[in-house]
C-alpha cells in the first residue's frame, strides 16, 4: 500500500495536509523536525527527526514503506554547528555548497528518490489552498492604483530569480523599498515598516516563487499571520502569485483578514519565466 511521508517544519500547514490525505484515502506518516515542528501529530504515526540526520531519516521511510513525499511547514536552517550532519548529509551539504536554498532542495529531492521515495506538491492533497488571479479583496480601491508596482515587482523577483534570491518583494510608489533575503516574508516586512512613507500611495507587499524556482520542494506560502504583519508595517495591498503560493490559511479566513485590516488582496497571473 501506498504511504506518503510528510516532513513536517512549523505551522499547521503539515497537520493540514496530513488530514486532507487521509480523508483521500492515503496512509501518512509524519516526520517531524526536532525542535521546529510545534503541531500536534498524535492523530497520525509519527517520529522526531534530526534535520542533519538525512542517513537514518530515509531509512525509516523505507523501514515504513513510504514511497512519497511532501515537505510541508516553516523551517529554519540551523548553523552548521547545529545540524551536526551525518556522513550523508554532509555529502549533500558539499555538492550544495555554491548552489542556494534552492539547489540543496533538489539535491535532498535526488537523494530520496534513490531509495524510490518520489517528492510531490503539497497541493496534490489540498488543491483548494490557492488563490485565483485577478482582485479578490480591493476595499480600500486600490488595485488599480498599486498595478505599476506590481509589474515593477515582477520583474524584480524575474531578474532575482537566477541567483536563488527572493520569494517577496515591497514596492512604493516605483521604488522596491525590500526584497527578501534569508530572512523569510514576515522578517522583510518588520525591517521595510521604518522605510515606508504614509504620504505617499500605499505600499505593495508582492509573494511569488522566483523563477525557475521547484514547486514541489519550496512553495511560497502565505496566509492571516503575514497580512497582520503588514497591516502593522502600513502595507496597503498584497499581490501574490495566482495557482502557485500556497495559503497557509483558508482563503476565507485571509481575505477577512484582509477586510479587517483595509488591504487589498490580488491574484497576480503573470510569474516570472
Amino acid at each position: 500500500m501506498a504511504i506518503l511521508a510528510i516532513i513536517a517544519g512549523r505551522g499547521t500547514l503539515p497537520v493540514d495536509i496530513a488530514q486532507a490525505a487521509r480523508q483521500g484515502g492515503t496512509d501518512v506518516v509524519v516526520f517531524a523536525i526536532r525542535g521546529q515542528a510545534d503541531s500536534d501529530f498524535s492523530d497520525f504515526t509519527h517520529h522526531q527527526i534530526d534535520l542533519g540526520a538525512i542517513s537514518k531519516t530515509r531509512a525509516l521511510m523505507v523501514e515504513m514503506g513510504c514511497d512519497r513525499l511532501v515537505m510541508a511547514g516553516k523551517v529554519e536552517r540551523p548553523s552548521l554547528g547545529d545540524l551536526r550532519p551525518d556522513g550523508d548529509a554532509l555529502k549533500l551539504l558539499g555538492k550544495a555548497l555554491t548552489r542556494g536554498d534552492d539547489g540543496l532542495l533538489r539535491i535532498i529531492c535526488a537523494y530520496f528518490a534513490e531509495a524510490g521515495i518520489e517528492t510531490i506538491s503539497p497541493d496534490n492533497f489540498i488543491a483548494d489552498r490557492s488563490l485565483g488571479g485577478g482582485v479578490i479583496v480591493d476595499d480600500a480601491k486600490v488595485a488599480a492604483l498599486v498595478a505599476p508596482d506590481i509589474e515593477l515587482g515582477v520583474s524584480v523577483l524575474a531578474s532575482l530569480g537566477a541567483l536563488d534570491v527572493g520569494q517577496a518583494a515591497i514596492i512604493q510608489q516605483g521604488r522596491v523599498m525590500a526584497i527578501e533575503a534569508a530572512e523569510g516574508t514576515d522578517a522583510m516586512i518588520s525591517r521595510a515598516g521604518d522605510l515606508l512613507d504614509p504620504a505617499a500611495n500605499c505600499a505593495t507587499l508582492l509573494k511569488m516563487p522566483k523563477s525557475g524556482q521547484d514547486l514541489r520542494l519550496d512553495r511560497p506560502v502565505f496566509g492571516v499571520t503575514t497580512v497582520t504583519m503588514a497591516q502593522k508595517a502600513g502595507i496597503g495591498a498584497i499581490a501574490i502569485g495566482a495557482d502557485s503560493v500556497l495559503l497557509a490559511d483558508p482563503l476565507d479566513d485571509i481575505m477577512t483578514a484582509c477586510r479587517a485590516a483595509k488591504i487589498a488582496l490580488i491574484g497576480v497571473e503573470t510569474l516570472p519565466k
